[in-house]
């Protein structure tokens, strides 16, 4: 397996992702906590997401990777804190997706926020399929 720094995009996306959802199951508590980090303390949580990606390039490929991120630094331009447009879920998924896979080595995958973002990622693909019409078509 390969991994790469994601891009600032990308980690947008998955801030946005956690706004998206409800939070609600067996991580209820830590969910929540973590889409107040979302929604109150953007740039902390960027720069939380930053460090698990840069934890695992080091768990794959050691501390001289020679990887550089564009995504150091964050960007006021890239991220709508209101979360005002049109949010496509699709995208907020891909890219979650996306995030995890090039997290997913060594023991980064036992970080508290990695295991938040797994049941994230479940409840978004949740949300989608409850939005398609054949979900709502399907009998109970």
């Amino acid at each position: 397996m390969s991994a790469y720094i994601v891009d600032n995009r990308v980690l947008f996306d998955v801030i946005m992702a956690i706004k998206s959802v409800y939070g609600g199951g067996s991580r209820y508590n830590s969910l929540q906590a973590l889409k107040d980090k979302a929604t109150k303390k953007p740039r902390s949580l960027f720069d939380d997401l930053v460090q698990l990606n840069e934890h695992s390039i080091i768990e794959r490929y050691g501390k001289d990777h020679g990887m550089n991120g564009n995504h150091n630094i964050w960007n006021d331009n890239g991220f709508d804190v209101s979360n005002s447009g049109v949010v496509n879920k699709h995208q907020l998924l891909k890219s979650l997706d996306c995030y995890m896979y090039q997290c997913c080595e060594g023991d980064s995958m036992e970080d508290n926020l990695y295991v938040d973002l797994e049941h994230i990622k479940g409840q978004l693909a949740r949300d989608i399929v409850r939005d398609a019409p054949q979900y709502e078509k399907a009998q109970w």
